[in-house]
């Protein structure tokens, strides 16, 4: 897949509607949707639920190992992350292949920190050239 077209046509090409671009730089581009809008974009929400889903597409010059082991390593994170106050692995799905994540987040003032509990999923595509990460709260 062209991780590039992606980036200019949308998520899901033309045919993906309902998705509003809240930020379009040259290497990363970002959308949201109202949750209860037309099919939540494969994402399962708890009816009644209200705020966005949100997607993201970037696309780096830099190795893909490289990246992809920056962004991806829990024990590395508050490393180069000043707002992650802790991350840790809760459980490993093995038959999901799926990690659950604990990660608290500091906000500037007024705001308070912020406790996220998410699963996430990673894979590749086309012999390791294009690396995702699926991620669900």
């Amino acid at each position: 897949r062209d991780v590039r077209g992606l980036m200019v046509r949308g998520v899901n090409g033309d045919s993906d509607t309902g998705w509003q671009v809240i930020s379009d730089k040259p290497n990363t581009k970002i959308w949201r949707r109202e949750v209860g809008a037309a099919g939540n974009g494969g994402v399962l929400v708890q009816q009644g639920s209200q705020g966005y889903v949100y997607r993201a597409a970037a696309f780096f010059e830099d190795p893909m190992d490289l990246v992809f082991g920056a962004i991806t390593n829990i024990g590395n994170r508050m490393e180069w992350d000043s707002t992650c106050k802790e991350m840790r692995r809760i459980r490993w799905l093995e038959s999901q292949g799926t990690d659950v994540i604990y990660w608290r987040v500091s906000f500037p003032y007024p705001l308070a920190d912020r406790d996220y509990v998410y699963y996430r999923r990673l894979y590749g595509e086309d012999g390791g050239r294009h690396r995702f990460m699926i991620s669900r709260g």
